[in-house]
């Protein structure tokens, strides 16, 4: 029976040895060390609490393992890279458990948790010299087309840490040199992601320039978001790169914990809303301003088209104080949705929302409407120079136009309607 044991990051000095994990008749066991129970520090407050003896995973939704380790594993592109390197070694996918894939992941885990033994190293050999960006772009869309059979060593270790359905990448920036950054960096370097096209035709390749776009307009709407760089590459190629939240100066790491992961939520399934969402964020970080963050961020969703809100696309963090605080926003660009419908639900719509629906919502959490009032003008103001700065990032002018047609309509949705009537006609005299 293969034994992880599990260490945390997130403080100063030593790794906190948290515990023991193992994976038995189809269901993670996990069992939290003295010195973590000592520490007080709860990782996982709602599923994973704080006390001694054997804590058994639910079989659902994370294949028999808990939230709080599910968030280390990836899925899509991380997940399909996981699955290539495995067959490249002939290992048969059917005899994974969710403990195999955690210890590939080994020390490589975003956020503060590391597995050992680290087995990922037998499975690669990690590049640690200079990555030409357009190089490992081309490798990933390809792959990501099924045009490549086997999987690159330097593709495996980049980009298997990360979850998300796009082609992507964890990379070490210092000015315009790359290397590997799923661990330590070497001074002066940063923790960035990169993201790739997921295909080759003009809309695929404007994909990163919509999501650099959509974190600007979304910053200007007072939205906190990290520092994002929109690079040129070959044949008209562009990359949305995002610095990690996860890692700090000095390769310090960041616990993050979604909302899925949290509350042992599938993401692909509308089981919570944004009620549910600003009920964590004010249970856990006992902050208004927190909770009014992410309301913000909802009403910019809306307008903007961000229809993939589902519950691993927000995530919370203990800050270098271990306090719980919002993640800085991510994942925010323009999507279609199933059916034109939100993930998240307002009142339980999908779409179509009105004001009403907003302060209702907006009601429950001491939100006024004064304040839901300036949140919309804030964002209708960022959003006002989509159609203009499109224009200068190869975007094709159907997706403009799309795009600019939403935030029109959506915007409309949420302001104030004048009142019926004859709105001061006085008639003929």
């Amino acid at each position: 029976m293969k034994i992880l044991a599990v260490y945390y990051h997130g403080r100063k000095g030593k790794a906190l040895d948290l515990g023991r994990l193992t994976f038995f008749e189809g269901k993670g066991q996990f069992e939290y060390s003295v010195e973590a129970i000592a520490s007080n520090i709860a990782l996982s407050p709602y599923n994973l609490v704080l006390r001694k003896g054997l804590i058994q995973a639910p079989s659902d939704p994370f294949h028999g393992i808990h939230g709080l380790f599910n968030d280390s594993l990836p899925d899509g592109w991380g997940l399909y890279i996981m699955d290539k390197a495995f067959k490249a070694q002939g290992v048969d996918l059917s005899s994974l458990t969710p403990i195999d894939r955690l210890a590939f992941v080994g020390d490589r885990a975003m956020g503060a948790l590391s597995f050992q033994p680290d087995e990922g190293q037998k499975y690669l050999t990690t590049n640690v010299g200079k990555i030409d960006i357009d190089a490992l772009a081309q490798e990933a869309v390809e792959t990501y087309a099924g045009e490549l059979d086997g999987v690159i060593d330097r593709l495996a270790d980049v980009g298997s840490p990360s979850g998300g359905a796009r082609p992507k990448a964890l990379l070490g920036i210092k000015d315009d040199h790359a290397i590997s950054g799923t661990r330590s960096l070497p001074e002066d370097y940063s923790h960035w992601l990169i993201k790739f096209p997921a295909g080759k035709t003009p809309d695929k390749r404007s994909e990163g320039s919509i999501e650099y776009l959509f974190a600007e307009m979304a910053r200007e709407a007072g939205i906190e978001f990290p520092e994002t760089r929109l690079i040129s590459g070959k044949d008209d190629n562009h990359y949305f790169m995002v610095k990690r939240f996860d890692r700090d100066v000095h390769n310090a790491r960041r616990h993050i914990h979604t909302l899925a992961g949290l509350l042992n939520l599938d993401f692909r399934v509308s089981i919570v809303g944004y009620k549910e969402l600003l009920k964590v964020s004010s249970e856990l970080t006992g902050s208004h301003k927190e909770t009014s963050q992410l309301f913000r961020r909802m009403l910019f969703n809306i307008v903007s088209g961000n229809r993939d809100d589902h519950s691993k696309n927000f995530s919370f963090m203990i800050n270098s104080q271990e306090e719980w605080v919002n993640s800085p926003a991510y994942d925010i660009t323009y999507n279609h949705g199933m059916n034109g419908e939100h993930t998240m639900d307002i009142n339980g719509k999908g779409k179509n929302f009105s004001l009403s629906d907003v302060n209702a919502l907006a009601k429950l959490f001491s939100i006024s409407p004064k304040a839901v009032s300036s949140m919309i003008s804030d964002i209708s103001d960022s959003l006002s120079c989509w159609a203009k700065e499109a224009q200068h990032h190869s975007i094709p002018k159907q997706q403009i136009t799309e795009i600019s047609k939403h935030i029109n309509t959506h915007g409309k949705l949420l302001r104030p309607q004048p009142p019926s009537g004859n709105h001061g006609l006085t008639g003929a005299k």
